[in-house]
């Protein structure tokens, strides 16, 4: 066994031996969302909280424009159960989110929404959109007090399609709001319920002749061992943790290098009025830009200038945040068509939007992520 990973548990109390799957069970066990959840790690993450937001809604209110929806004042109550329809309508909701007191360097302030998987775009505290939610990502990090507006989109993920995703959609579906609920989330069980998942992953996907498969077996018993043992205190979360951080930094030179970068593709025109891509593209690069401001480090790449300039023109507070991005590196402009792609046109210069328009530059200047025709010329 490699002996950079053998270092790491000194004093193991129970090494996995011949039949590897009752380890490999354990660590499943430990992280799943249907077993066990009474006392495993996945159970002490989130833990509910008892105060609701206090919620508004404005069935007059037709506008796109948050300055508009701000100054407005003939708001009326609403709570779970709510149903927003028909189809493609906009509605919007105002929260005020109660003081909370907690430990912020420890737990982590979140509201779960969800509208039937209903498209949402956040504000917080501003004009400038905070983040995207949807069937995907349903919950939004908040403080104490927070002054909140959700604009409900009435359209699923990928259009709304009666059942079936290209099927014509029924004009008269409604949405229910069925989760408005605020939770503290325990910041080092969540890094250790993910680190545990990559570990879990590591042991189901590679071959049993593959060391590395045996070292995360190893690691991933004695992090259990550890919080067990602990009885999941704090320093038992901190020991755990420095132990998976050394798993994972240990013996990166000699193996293989991921290099991965988020890509998120929307369709101008697909299974959905076109002033709903505009929305999307809000909710898609804010989340993004959320994230970053977060303090997590990757590299997000997009293309479609088109899509650019809608930024520019309806959410320029945005536009001026994903600027300072670029500059930064992290999120990258690809691409050199209009759209993705227009391929029965001849190439234009479309990079010239990036230097006269606004002081951007592109990266790539031709990246072909999602092309239906293909001509010679290519």
């Amino acid at each position: 066994m490699d002996s950079k990973r053998q270092c790491l548990i000194p004093n193991p109390i129970a090494v996995p031996q011949k039949h590897t799957w009752v380890t490999s069970e354990r660590i499943e066990k430990y992280i799943s969302n249907i077993y066990f959840t009474d006392v495993n790690l996945y159970s002490r993450v989130d833990k509910a909280i008892d105060q609701v937001p206090t919620m508004h809604t404005a069935s007059s209110l037709k506008t796109d424009a948050i300055t508009e929806v701000q100054k407005f004042k003939d708001w009326q109550p609403i709570k779970v159960g709510q149903a927003f329809g028909p189809l493609w309508s906009q509605h919007w909701i105002k929260m005020d989110i109660p003081s909370i007191e907690h430990d912020p360097n420890a737990t982590e302030l979140l509201l779960l929404w969800d509208v039937d998987g209903a498209e949402s775009l956040v504000y917080v505290n501003s004009s400038m959109p905070f983040q995207g939610l949807s069937c995907k990502r349903k919950e939004v990090p908040i403080n104490s007090n927070d002054s909140v507006y959700i604009q409900v989109s009435c359209t699923g993920l990928f259009g709304a399609g009666n059942n079936g995703m290209i099927n014509p959609p029924d004009e008269n579906k409604t949405y229910t709001l069925s989760s408005a609920k605020l939770i503290l989330r325990n910041r080092m069980a969540h890094g250790l319920l993910q680190d545990l998942t990559v570990i879990h992953d590591i042991v189901k996907e590679l071959d049993s002749k593959e060391t590395l498969k045996h070292d995360a077996l190893l690691v991933g018993n004695e992090i259990i061992n550890i919080l067990t043992l602990g009885d999941h205190s704090p320093e038992s979360y901190t020991r755990a943790a420095e132990l998976a951080k050394k798993f994972f930094d240990s013996g990166a030179s000699d193996r293989n290098m991921i290099h991965a970068m988020g890509h998120c593709h929307i369709d101008s025109a697909w299974l959905w009025p076109w002033r709903e891509t505009v929305r999307k593209v809000a909710r898609s690069w804010s989340t993004t830009l959320s994230l970053l401001e977060q303090g997590h480090n990757f590299k997000f790449t997009c293309s479609q200038v088109v899509q650019y300039a809608w930024l520019k023109e309806h959410y320029p507070e945005l536009f001026e945040k994903m600027k300072r991005h670029i500059k930064k590196g992290n999120f990258v402009p690809v691409g050199g068509s209009w759209v993705e792609m227009v391929c029965h046109l001849c190439p234009i210069s479309v990079p010239s939007y990036f230097t006269i328009k606004s002081p951007l530059s592109v990266s790539i200047k031709l990246s072909i992520f999602y092309v239906f025709i293909h001509f010679n010329f290519l």
